[in-house]
């Protein structure tokens, strides 16, 4: 059995020559969209962040405790009507003329109904922001293209502290080691899962315009998919791809300004203040322009949990 996509047309023209968008790029511009136009318009710009570094490391650990699953067993799974949960499955679908693909962090469902989806963010932030809302949402409009109703979705984001804030090698590489420490000796991917699950059904009956799950070491918030509201942020966001409408840059947040790479090398001719001092650039023989945070001290990792690959995660009563 195939999961087909709803057919919306013919593929559309996009800016920059790009043949398809992903949802974490499309949630950047409700961050700041000219920060997304500089980063097509100039990918000599090598973003060399240990954070970023760090984050890509967590997903990769997280798959230690999931199961591997291969395409035919999920697609036997939605025909027997069986409850799944997978990590970085790849959703696609198409939204006038627009494709757009990604991988959610985990995405459940039974059959061809869809449950419960999850973002992982690290961030010193203690309430997700407006982008990582929009990333969730749009991961559970694909699941609609995808074929899955979703009158009992709930999608949602799950917060943990940062795990580092340092540049250099050295300290990169010692961070590595202890989060893989950390994140294989313990089960933090199937609590959040049975906590955000148990969450969802209750919210189901009370209907929260929002509920908050606190675990060890992360707190997730959940919100019920509202379709319409789907639509009218990916018709904003699109406006842009299409051409029909120039960047919007950011025009009240300097803060965003000042911990902005493009800002750093002098790009953004919109920056509101003056960027972060501790970033540093180098010129390469190439052309290209590495952009990294100066190292000032150790950092402080405070992790247990990150992403994962495209792998099996049971549910309770399937094990």
């Amino acid at each position: 059995m195939q999961i087909a996509l709803r057919s919306q047309g013919e593929t559309a023209e996009l800016r920059h020559g790009v043949s398809c968008l992903w949802p974490s790029e499309i949630a950047e511009q409700f961050y700041c969209e000219y920060k997304v136009h500089l980063k097509r318009l100039h990918p000599e710009v090598l973003i060399e962040l240990a954070p970023l570094e760090l984050g890509k490391i967590g997903h990769d650990t997280l798959a230690t405790q999931a199961e591997p699953v291969t395409a035919a067993e999920i697609e036997e799974s939605i025909r027997k009507a069986k409850k799944l949960a997978i990590c970085e499955w790849v959703l696609e679908g198409n939204f006038r003329g627009v494709r757009i693909r990604g991988r959610p962090d985990l995405f459940a469902f039974e059959g061809k109904k869809a449950l419960l989806l999850l973002e992982f963010k690290f961030s010193s932030a203690t309430e997700p922001f407006r982008d990582h809302k929009v990333q969730s949402e749009i991961y559970a409009w694909l699941t609609e293209s995808m074929g899955f109703t979703a009158e009992q979705l709930c999608f949602g984001i799950v917060m943990f502290p940062p795990i580092g804030h340092e540049s250099a090698p050295r300290t990169v590489a010692l961070s590595k080691a202890v989060i893989f420490d950390l994140f294989n000796q313990t089960g933090t991917l199937h609590a959040i899962y049975e906590s955000c699950e148990t969450a969802r059904r209750a919210q189901l009956v009370n209907k929260p315009k929002r509920t908050t799950v606190k675990g060890k070491g992360w707190k997730a918030y959940l919100f019920p998919y509202d379709a319409n509201k789907a639509v009218r942020d990916l018709s904003w966001a699109v406006g842009y791809w299409l051409s029909k409408r120039e960047p919007i840059p950011v025009k009240r947040s300097p803060r965003k300004c000042f911990s902005c790479v493009f800002n750093a090398v002098k790009l953004c001719e919109h920056a509101l203040q003056q960027p972060n001092p501790s970033f540093g650039v180098r010129r390469l023989p190439d052309g290209r322009v590495s952009v990294y945070l100066r190292s000032k001290q150790a950092p402080t990792l405070k992790r247990e949990c990150c992403y994962v690959k495209e792998h099996l995660l049971p549910y309770p009563g399937d094990r």
